[in-house]
């Protein structure tokens, strides 16, 4: 007998429309790093599906079995999320400068 998927471990996404859970429904093969998922938003009443890729986009250990085809560059794993690694603080004096400079130079731009 085959042990039960625990479905609240999987990870997922949730619908961008009503914040419901949307879940796989199918999946295909588009090379072997790359999948197409077909959602469906688990609420009814919204009805939203949609297809989502799932990619392969580093590779941290490399296999012992390798794949010829499959060709990953190396990297660690990024705890933090890829669009914070350059975040500015929002009271940041020197972001006002430079803004400051922006508008000056498109202001003497248009006048001459």
């Amino acid at each position: 007998m085959t042990k039960p998927i625990d479905r609240s471990r999987l990870p997922g996404i949730k619908c961008p429309h009503c914040q419901n859970k949307a879940i796989v429904r199918d999946s295909q093969e588009i090379t072997p790093s790359v999948r197409e998922l077909r959602m469906v938003c688990t609420d009814d009443d919204c009805g939203f599906s949609c297809v989502a890729q799932l990619s392969l986009v580093r590779q941290i250990r490399p296999s012992a079995t390798p794949n010829p085809e499959v060709c990953l560059p190396f990297g660690a794993w990024s705890p933090k999320p890829a669009n914070e690694n350059h975040r500015e603080p929002a009271n940041d004096d020197k972001v006002r400068e430079r803004a400051a400079l922006v508008v000056d130079a498109i202001a003497s731009a248009v006048t001459t």
